[in-house]
């Protein structure tokens, strides 16, 4: 009887982690921010400053009632206009993209939560809506063809933007107990370790998250931006005009009314089917590069995050600090030879085109670093 009882119990768990795990595939990841600003355009020429365009607006007699900010072509920060001296400024609520709303809905009401109907929004795509333990609204998409969003892929992609990827979310939260069971039991989000606080990882095909902070602490709400070289966004940002705050590996900046973005080295990657973001590989020694007389990447073809791959300026010395731009490009690290390696023999001679294929998935693009020379020759 024992026997039959664990085997029970395997099958019921074993059962459970799968319609999470299918839960959680129905959510891509974040597609959008809102904030309440105190002025639009003083909020349009921050993010403007770090290179950001703007992708289309609505009005309303004769005035402007939102503004999309384009991050990627799945990715974008809606600014609202204050209208009333009451209301709070700042963050409003997140919205996460989804492939088939109906079905995401109709879970989240078998899981005992109330989400609002599925009805199509302004911008042409689909929407609906449920409030977090705070009375926070928490907003799911799904975008249409025909949808502005959808007419605007391919275009506000600019070309100095600080980052391409809105990788994180950080908030403060009074009650962390209810915050946890809300997010993770209720909306299917996978829990992983932090520093202060709990992080859940929205989607397992990517490695974007929202942490949730003690609302006791120092720390409020922030948004962590992923880019390349956190020294090369810092000083893009001081170029600005903007003041910057370092703090270990970070760097931040806040817009005009408090808001704090933080910009976080790293890159992304398409590992065992499904999407990683990495920390950067810190070379400590490179002895094992003794006979190396360096790199150069030549040729490359991109998608919507622009990455490329770094050129080492000395492989042969004891490190490289910093990074290279090329053709004007944000720079992509490998985490270590193993990753830069992907799939070859990295013999002594006559290396070969690295095998490696990256899927960002907020924008679906491909990376395909096409050719380095001289590696190790």
């Amino acid at each position: 009887m024992k026997v039959r009882w664990t085997t029970l119990l395997v099958v019921v768990l074993f059962a459970n982690s799968i319609l999470c795990r299918a839960q959680t595939q129905l959510v891509n990841g974040i597609a959008h921010i809102a904030l309440r600003v105190s002025d639009l355009d003083s909020s349009r020429n921050f993010f403007h400053r770090l290179g950001f365009e703007e992708a289309f607006s609505f009005t309303r007699d004769g005035k402007t009632t939102e503004v999309f900010v384009k991050v990627n072509d799945r990715q974008f920060i809606e600014l609202y206009p204050r209208t009333e001296a009451g209301q709070p400024l700042g963050w409003m609520h997140v919205c996460y993209e989804a492939d088939s709303l109906d079905a995401l809905n109709a879970l989240y009401v078998a899981r005992g939560l109330r989400p609002s109907p599925v009805v199509k929004g302004g911008a042409g795509n689909l929407i609906f809506s449920l409030d977090d333990p705070e009375g926070r609204v928490v907003e799911f998409t799904q975008y249409l063809p025909g949808s502005m969003h959808f007419a605007d892929r391919g275009k506000h992609l600019g070309e100095h933007r600080i980052s391409n990827l809105l990788v994180g979310i950080r908030i403060a939260i009074p009650d962390l107990v209810a915050a946890e069971k809300f997010y993770n039991a209720g909306l299917g989000f996978d829990e992983q370790d932090a520093k202060a606080g709990v992080r859940m990882r929205i989607s397992i095909e990517s490695d974007q998250w929202i942490e949730l902070g003690n609302a006791s602490g120092s720390r409020g709400t922030e948004f962590r931006l992923l880019v390349p070289n956190t020294d090369r966004a810092a000083r893009q940002a001081l170029a600005q005009g903007l003041a910057v705050k370092r703090l270990r590996r970070l760097a931040y900046v806040s817009d005009p009314d408090g808001n704090v973005f933080a910009f976080e080295e790293g890159f992304v990657r398409r590992d065992r089917g499904r999407v990683e973001v990495q920390e950067v590989w810190q070379v400590s020694d490179m002895r094992e590069f003794e006979d190396g007389e360096g790199a150069k990447a030549v040729g490359f073809s991109h998608g919507d995050f622009g990455f490329v791959v770094e050129a080492f300026d000395d492989a042969a010395g004891e490190g490289f600090v910093g990074a290279e731009v090329i053709e004007d490009e944000f720079a992509m690290f490998a985490q270590g030879a193993d990753n830069l390696f992907h799939g070859i023999d990295a013999g002594e001679h006559g290396l070969m085109t690295p095998g490696i294929e990256e899927f960002c998935r907020p924008s679906r693009g491909v990376v395909f670093p096409q050719l380095l020379q001289g590696f190790l020759e």
